[in-house]
C-alpha cells in the first residue's frame, strides 16, 4: 500500500482524475470501504476559476474529495497577462525563458483567458507562469497532507483492511502528472508542474 499525488492538467488531465477516483471508489466500496484513504491525494489544475463538471455525469474531483486550483485570471486579456509575466521575469532577468515560445504579438492572442487556454499551449503556459506561486503552495499542501500522522494513521488501517501489501511510512510518496499531449493548458502546465 502507497501513497499517491495525482496531478491532473487540464480539462483532459481532470477528466482522467475524475474516472480515476469514481474506480477506484466503486472497487473500494465493494471492498466496504466508503471514501478514498488520505494518502491518495488527487489536485486537477486548470484555468477556470471553478471546476467543470464531472464527465458522464459522475462528480468532478472536487466533489470527489480531491481539490482543484483554478490558474486562470477572473478577467482581463492575453496582452495583459503577457505584460504582467514579462515585467516580473524581466525584474529577474530571466526574460529569455519565455523567449522561444511566447507569442511574438501578445495583442493578437484573442481567447478568453478566464475560461481556457483556446488549445494554444503559449496561453496556457503563460497563465501557468503568472500563477506559479499558487500553483506551488497548492501542491505543496496535499504533499503535506501526505505526511500528517493522521493520514500515516488511515493508510495502515486501510492496509490491514484492504490486504493490498504493507505500508511503510518511510517511503517516499509516488507522484503521477495526467495530461493530453494534445491540449492547450494541460499540455503547457506539465512540464512546469
Amino acid at each position: 500500500m502507497k501513497r499517491f499525488l495525482v496531478v491532473g492538467c487540464g480539462g483532459s488531465g481532470g477528466s482522467t482524475l475524475a474516472y480515476m477516483m469514481d474506480q477506484l471508489r466503486s472497487d473500494l466500496a465493494a471492498e466496504g470501504v466508503d471514501h478514498l484513504p488520505r494518502g491518495w491525494q488527487f489536485v486537477h489544475l486548470d484555468v477556470p476559476s471553478a471546476e467543470e463538471g464531472g464527465p458522464d455525469r459522475i462528480g468532478n474531483v472536487e466533489q470527489q474529495g480531491g481539490r482543484y486550483l483554478g490558474l486562470g485570471p477572473k478577467a482581463g486579456s492575453y496582452a495583459d497577462l503577457d505584460f504582467a509575466v514579462s515585467r516580473k521575469l524581466a525584474a529577474t532577468k530571466a526574460l529569455d525563458s519565455i523567449a522561444t515560445w511566447a507569442p511574438r504579438d501578445p495583442t493578437g492572442i484573442t481567447v478568453p483567458i478566464n475560461v481556457g487556454a483556446g488549445q494554444y499551449r503559449s496561453v496556457g503556459r503563460m497563465i501557468t507562469l503568472s500563477k506559479a506561486d499558487a500553483l506551488r503552495a497548492g501542491l505543496m499542501r496535499a504533499w503535506e497532507d501526505l505526511h500528517r500522522v493522521e493520514t500515516h494513521t488511515v493508510m495502515k488501517a486501510a492496509s490491514a483492511r484492504l490486504r493490498m501489501g504493507a505500508y511503510s511510512e518511510n517511503e517516499v510518496p509516488i507522484v503521477l502528472i495526467v495530461s493530453s499531449m494534445a491540449g492547450g493548458a494541460g499540455a503547457s502546465m506539465a512540464l512546469d508542474v
